[in-house]
Parts: C-alpha cells; sequence; structure tokens
C-alpha cells in the first residue's frame, strides 16, 4: 500500500519506488545511498548502521534515532490485557534496545508488574481459567526472551520460582500435559557432604539448580541462543565464586573433605548435617564415602570449566593441603574384592583374568560407581597437568610401593600361563596362580591399568583408557623425565598393560597353514574365546590395543621390543582373523603403525606372523564393498609406499604373493601401486639363449624383431623365432670349440 501512494503521489524525477517510499516514512534521503532494485541490502544495511527509523511505533511510542531513549509502554496489567501485554514483549525483543526500555518498564517498582502477573496467576489457577493461564505461560516466555540478567535473578528467586515453575505446568509447547513441577521442587532437598558454613556458597548451589531447571525443563522446547548464553554466564559465575569460597577462602574444607575419602570416620555432628540422618541416628560410612567421592567429581568438573590462571591457583591449593593420589587409590583398590578380579572361568580362558565378575558376586555398595567417579576426577587432574601423576608415580617407585604377586584364578591352559609369567621377567610384579597372595597395593597407576585390563563396567573401562593415554603422551615432557618414566612404565607396568593379550598368542592358524583342519581348528577357537569375553570384554580388548597403538606411534623403540617380547604382534596377527570388525580395524591402525617406523625387522616380524595373510583374508572378503575396513586396508598399503618407497623388503614379497587379489580390487589404485613398485624394483629377467650373450649384441633388425612381439603374447603362440646369419654362425663355431674344451658341456657354457 505504501508503494501505491508513493507511486501516485509523483516523487522525483528519477526517483526509484523504494526511494519515495522511504521518503514518504520520513527517512532522510540526502546521505541515502541509490537504492533502485538491486540495492535494497544497502538501504538496509545503512538504516541499521545510522539508526534512522523515526516512525512511532503503536501502543509504545519506541524510537531510535540518535541519541534519543527508547520508551515502551506495556498496558496495564490485568487479565483481559494478558494477550496485549504477549504481543507487545514479543514484538519488542526483535530489537536491542527496545529489550533494554521494556526490562527496565518491568523492573520499575521493585518488579510491580511481574508481582501482579502471579496475583493473576493465582486466582486463576483458582478458577481454573485455561485461557488465561496459557496467555501467562506466552507472556513469562516472552520475558525470559528479554534476557535481562536482572529480570532472570529475579525469577530465580525464592519467592517467584516455585510460582513460575507452576505458570509452567499449563504450557501447551510441552509434551505432558500433567506436568508437576512444583511438586518435585517441593521434594527437592540439599544434600551436603560436609557442612556448608557459608550461606553465600548455599545460595549459589541453590540458583544454580533452579538454572538448570528453568532451562533445560521449562524453557527447553522454545529457547533462543541469546537467553542460553546468559543463563549458562550466571552459572558460571556461580561456579566462580562456589569454588573461590570452599577452596582458597577456607581451605580447611578440601582437608575434611579427603578425609571422608580417605575413610576417615566423621564426626556426629557433621555426618548428621552432612549425610542427611538425624541426631542420634548411626553413620552410614559407606553411603557417605559414597556421596563425597560424587561430590568431589562435581567439583572437578566445575574446576576444569574455570579459567586457566583460577584453575591453575585452585589445583595448586589441593595438591598443596592434600595426599590426593593415595586417597583417590585408596578408593581403587579398599572396594575392590579379591573375587570380583577373579576370571569366572567356565572355559573361557580363565588363565587371563579378563571376565566379568562371577554370578552371584555382589560388589559392595556399588564400587563400580565409585570406580568410575575416583577415575574421572583423575581424568581431569591429567588434563591440568600429566607430570604430577607421573611424579607420583615415580617416587612410588622409589619407594617401593609396587604390585607383588597379584592373584590369578588357576588357569586350565598350563603353557599358557607359563608364556603369562615369562613376560615378567626383570619386574618386580609377578602374577601367581590363586587368590592367596597379596593383591593390595597401593600403586596408583597399577590400578588404573587394571581399570582397563579387568573391569566389569564399560564406563570405568573409557576412563582408565583416557587417563592411560594421557599420561603416556610424551609431548610435553623434558628428556630427563621422559626416559626416567619410560624406562619405569616398560619394566613394571606394560606386561599387566599386555596380559589381555596372551589369550590371542596362540593357537596360531598361520602357523597350521599347512593343515586346513589345524587351521579351522585354530580359527574356531580364537572366536570361541572371543565370544566369551562378553561387551565389556571386548571394549577392554579394543582399549589395550590402542594404548599400544599409541606407545608404538610415541615410543618407537621401546615399545618395539616389547611389542615383539610380550607377543602383542602375534596376537594382532590373530585378532585379524577374528569375526569382529571393531577390534579388527584397531589392528590394522596398529600394524599401520608398525609399518610407519620404517623398520625391517619389525615387518619380518609382521610377515612371519601371518599378519599380511589375515589382511588378504579381510581384502578378500570386503574387495567389492566400499566401507571403512578396505579403505583402511588401503590405508596401511599407501603408508609402506611412503615408509619403503625402495620396493623391496619382506612386506613387498609378501604382497606380491598375492598379486591376483591385489589386481582384482576394483575402484582402487592403491593396491596396484604397490605390485607396480615392486615390479620396478624385482625386474623380470628376459629369456636370451646362450649363443646370443656369446655373439654380443643383436643388429638393429634383431631388435625390431623382439619389438613386434605383443606384450600379452607368449612365444609358443608365435612359433619359434628365425635366428640371425650372425647368431647362427656364432652358434656353429661355438659347437665347433667344444671338443678342445676338454671340460664338457658346462665348461662350454
Amino acid at each position: 500500500s505504501g508503494g501505491a501512494g508513493a507511486k501516485g503521489s509523483g516523487g522525483a524525477a528519477g526517483e526509484s519506488e523504494v526511494d519515495a517510499i522511504l521518503r514518504d516514512a520520513g527517512v532522510p534521503m540526502d546521505d541515502m545511498p541509490k537504492t533502485g532494485s538491486s540495492n535494497i541490502n544497502a538501504v538496509v544495511s545503512y538504516m541499521l548502521a545510522n539508526g534512522d527509523c523515526n516512525g512511532g511505533a503503536a501502543g509504545g511510542g519506541a524510537s531510535l534515532g540518535d541519541g534519543e531513549d527508547v520508551n515502551v509502554t506495556l498496558p496495564e496489567i490485568r487479565s483481559d490485557t494478558l494477550a496485549e501485554l504477549r504481543d507487545t514483549l514479543n514484538a519488542e525483543v526483535l530489537r536491542e534496545a527496545a529489550k533494554e526500555a521494556a526490562a527496565a518498564a518491568l523492573m520499575e517498582d521493585a518488579g510491580r508488574r511481574l508481582h501482579a502477573l502471579l496475583a493473576i496467576f493465582e486466582d486463576a489457577e483458582d478458577l481454573e481459567d485455561t485461557e488465561t493461564l496459557r496467555n501467562l505461560v506466552g507472556v513469562f516466555r516472552a520475558i525470559a526472551a528479554i534476557s535481562d540478567p536482572h529480570i532472570i535473578d529475579m525469577l530465580l528467586s525464592d519467592s517467584f520460582f516455585e510460582k513460575v515453575a507452576g505458570i509452567f505446568e499449563y504450557d501447551p509447547a510441552l509434551k505432558s500435559n500433567h506436568n508437576r513441577f512444583r511438586e518435585f521442587l517441593k521434594k527437592a532437598r540439599l544434600r551436603t557432604v560436609l557442612p556448608l558454613r557459608d550461606e553465600k556458597v548455599v545460595a549459589k548451589i541453590h540458583q544454580n539448580f533452579r538454572i538448570n531447571f528453568f532451562k533445560d525443563v521449562l524453557l527447553r522446547p522454545m529457547m533462543d541462543d541469546k537467553c542460553l548464553m546468559v543463563l549458562n554466564s550466571l552459572t558460571f559465575y556461580n561456579n566462580t565464586e562456589i569454588v573461590q569460597c570452599l577452596l582458597q577462602q577456607d581451605r580447611t574444607f578440601v582437608r575434611r573433605l579427603f578425609k571422608v575419602l580417605d575413610g576417615a570416620p566423621a564426626e556426629e555432628t557433621e555426618a548428621a548435617e552432612g549425610g542427611g540422618t538425624g541426631d542420634g541416628e548411626k553413620v552410614d560410612e559407606a553411603r557417605r564415602r559414597r556421596d563425597a567421592l560424587a561430590f568431589a567429581r562435581e567439583l572437578f568438573d566445575t574446576i576444569k570449566m574455570l579459567q586457566l590462571p583460577m584453575r591453575q591457583s585452585v589445583m595448586r591449593t589441593i595438591f598443596e593441603d592434600v595426599p590426593f593420589f593415595p586417597c583417590l587409590a585408596k578408593v581403587l583398590l579398599q572396594e575392590r574384592e579379591p573375587e570380583a578380579l577373579a576370571p569366572s572361568g567356565g572355559g573361557t580362558g580363565a588363565e587371563v583374568g579378563l571376565s566379568l565378575s562371577p554370578p552371584g558376586v555382589r560388589e559392595p555398595f556399588g564400587c563400580a560407581r565409585d570406580r568410575h567417579s575416583a577415575l574421572d576426577v583423575l581424568s581431569t587432574t591429567l588434563l591440568h597437568d600429566p607430570s604430577l601423576f607421573r611424579q607420583h608415580t615415580m617416587q612410588e617407585a622409589a619407594n617401593g610401593v609396587l604390585p607383588t604377586g597379584f592373584p590369578f584364578a588357576s588357569p586350565k591352559d598350563k603353557a599358557a600361563f607359563t608364556r603369562l609369567r615369562g613376560r615378567f621377567e626383570g619386574a618386580s610384579t609377578v602374577p601367581v596362580a590363586g587368590a592367596d597372595a597379596p593383591h593390595k597395593t597401593p600403586c596408583m597407576l597399577f590400578w588404573v591399568i587394571r581399570g582397563v585390563t579387568a573391569e566389569g563396567s564399560i564406563g570405568c573401562v573409557l576412563e582408565a583408557t583416557d587417563a592411560l593415554k594421557i599420561t603416556l603422551d610424551i609431548n610435553g615432557m623434558d628428556d630427563v623425565e621422559r626416559d626416567a618414566f619410560l624406562e619405569l612404565w616398560y619394566k613394571e607396568f606394560v606386561p599387566w598393560l599386555c596380559e589381555p593379550l596372551i589369550r590371542f598368542e596362540s593357537p596360531s592358524p598361520h602357523a597350521a597353514a599347512g593343515d586346513a583342519e589345524a587351521a579351522a581348528r585354530a580359527d574356531e577357537e580364537l572366536n570361541r574365546r572371543l565370544a566369551g569375553l562378553g561387551p565389556v570384554g571386548v571394549e577392554a580388548l579394543n582399549s589395550v590395543l590402542e594404548i599400544c597403538c599409541q606407545c608404538l606411534a610415541q615410543h618407537k623403540f621401546r615399545f618395539k621390543y616389547n611389542a615383539i617380547k610380550m607377543g602383542v604382534v602375534r596376537a594382532v596377527a590373530n585378532i585379524l582373523r577374528l569375526k569382529n570388525a571393531v577390534l579388527q580395524l584397531t589392528c590394522l591402525r596398529f600394524v599401520r603403525a608398525c609399518i610407519a617406523l620404517g623398520d625391517d625387522f619389525l615387518n619380518r616380524q609382521l610377515v612371519r606372523v601371518g599378519a599380511v595373510d589375515a589382511m588378504m583374508g579381510i581384502l578378500r572378503q570386503h574387495r567389492k564393498r566400499d566401507n571403512l575396513l578396505r579403505s583402511s586396508l588401503a590405508d596401511v598399503v599407501s603408508t609402506l609406499l611412503e615408509a619403503a618407497p625402495s620396493g623391496t623388503g619382506a612386506l613387498y614379497d609378501a604382497y606380491a604373493a598375492h598379486r591376483e587379489l591385489l589386481a582384482s580390487v576394483p575402484g582402487l589404485q592403491t593396491f596396484k601401486a604397490v605390485l607396480r613398485r615392486y615390479d620396478v624394483a624385482h625386474p623380470k629377467p628376459e629369456a636370451a639363449p646362450a649363443a646370443e650373450a656369446a655373439a654380443g649384441p643383436p643388429k638393429e633388425n634383431g631388435l625390431a624383431a623382439l619389438g613386434a612381439y605383443d606384450e600379452d603374447s607368449s612365444d609358443d603362440d608365435l612359433g619359434p623365432k628365425p635366428k640371425p646369419e650372425a647368431e647362427q654362425a656364432g652358434a656353429d663355431a661355438q659347437t665347433e670349440a667344444k671338443p678342445a674344451a676338454g671340460s664338457g658341456s658346462g665348461a662350454a657354457v
């Protein structure tokens, strides 16, 4: 309509329709860029940059001129004006300046309008006025979309929050029509492990709980990014103040917390308040200790979100005041009973100790959850500074704190158990059969390894794997620390890490390749052992292989010797034959890491144990499929081409033995490239008559005759070649000279 009016009024000569609309709307046109139909974006950008929009806003008189205040007129708060108020707020939140004006209007007179809205809610709920209740939901959604910290702080206060949650019970956008938010909030209680003496800290904790409830439950269906950013900022600032008050202003709090983790009995007054028990009741020390560990986990999750200077200061305070790692080690070893570590047997390779706890064995007090929390706290600490854990481990070794005689169930396969003990030559930790040996060593690193290799929870396996990967990362280590720690690691701890692989070291299908029945029996036995592991055991085995890949890639020659001594290479070759794609991919990464080293001895070991044959078996199954396994096999070949560009070596010979298979892989040229590289390095000798060698190089017509033969044709198909005259004469002369040589045909040749 504006365009029609402007066009009918007759604008200036050469003035476009857009210029006429803007001029009639009161926009100054002196400095405005020429518009036209192709320059609308320039006009809009100019208007937004200069604030040239002086038209009055309906119902509010808001203006966005330079230097002018924006006034937002809100309707009077009544039941019949809620729809108008909702529409006004939804219109004003589109502009930042109008947001500030609307927030000021809502907060004037100590939030008089907000209090009036809550009064309307109480009356509407008593009258069961559904329309008014739904309009109130829309109003409070628009108020939250303003994203003003002062308004959100008021909505989260004690006098407001429960009623605001009651309003959102009638939100039609929520899936459930029978939400009981207020009932949940009345039942929710703050349970503290230790008494919190600072009321400010308690208030911040309550506010964080309400922020999360407000964000995740009430506003989740229709929450914009600005509101989410404001709520996250409030949570961050609250967490900073909580950590500051708990760990820096009150230095005794962290000491008391770690005393509980250490298993020391608490005073009855603190236990009554912290554990939620009444005066005179018996304190449940196990539950109190578990709650302390859960609190420590949340505390460290909060610490890792702080800024770097603050995080360094807090961590320094913790390590100065408490024995951090011994307390965590006590959590890992005290909750772990010997029978929980003993394998269940039943024909599943009990000599390895990788199985779950036996049926009927109840882990006391939910120890898997406690170990998971302790490992999570350790991972957070390692992300801050892994050298602290390495120094603690070396200090324990210097003091003689190493695991000795860890128990294993009596193995069925005595030879396998003997091989297992042989891996520990020179180490202080030697496994023994039976459960009579001492097992509760306080060595922290040992229990982290057992969290990978002998755990009944996938969560604990993953947490322990992450902790070991961070610990073994040599990036950032100085030379002295690296040499000392790696020497200790490979002498005392690597045998325990590689222990699960012993069950897959034998039987070897590759060793029985000449006997088809023996090879089939070996494959069947390996797959039976894999099936006996269960999901947790398979994940543990995969984690061990991932850690081995990292050690081989970063520690290089240090792990190369142990990979052969511990039987890792042979086990990898056998696992490649198993029917498990995840384990096969991890083994392929290990083989690629071996090839990337460019070590001829390690390459010969890969060929000798049958790793190449196993990979060719995978390729035979997936050569016509475009999947991850075939791509990983191509990646291994690409690594070989880069690490050994000469085309010679045991690996090239092993690949060339499968020439027909490699040449038949469609789509990928990588497999054919390894054959071309091998052929260049190993040219085929051309068959030539003995007389030709004696007569010297052939004449030009002889070369032309040889070149006439096709590459793909054979001599038999073409018939015998005619001999040149010079060649025939040389042959006759050689025949005449044979009797004169006097030493037989061998001397003549």
